[in-house]
């Protein structure tokens, strides 16, 4: 398993831009797009930043085959690096990021 397409299998099952993600993992977008493009192998901190940011155990991102997927919303709650006032702007964001995407779905079905 690639790591960089596995992040992108993730991100893109979650309706995220590649910016999406850098924002929630606290990276550029270039970074995660050198990532999910096999151009550059992300450090374990690094991957551990994007694996808590998408909700999946690092483990699985380094080859462990049982998944359990935490949704986004735990994730950020259960942060221990993230202070209080970043928890609640992430899951506005994330609530804005989910809440586009659905209208924009909506709208695609017209």
């Amino acid at each position: 398993m690639k790591i960089g397409a596995e992040i992108k299998k993730m991100r893109v099952k979650r309706g995220w831009t590649q910016e999406d993600l850098a924002k929630i993992a606290r990276v550029t977008r270039q970074t995660i797009y050198l990532i999910e493009n096999d151009r550059v192998s992300p450090t374990v901190s690094l991957l551990s930043q994007i694996a808590e940011a998408i909700g999946t155990p690092l483990s699985y991102l380094l080859g462990e085959e049982n998944l359990t997927i935490v949704p986004v919303e735990t994730a950020i709650l259960k942060s221990k690096k993230l202070q209080e006032d970043d928890k609640v702007l992430l899951l506005k964001i994330y609530q804005r990021i989910t809440s586009d995407q659905n209208s924009a779905d909506i709208s695609q079905e017209d």
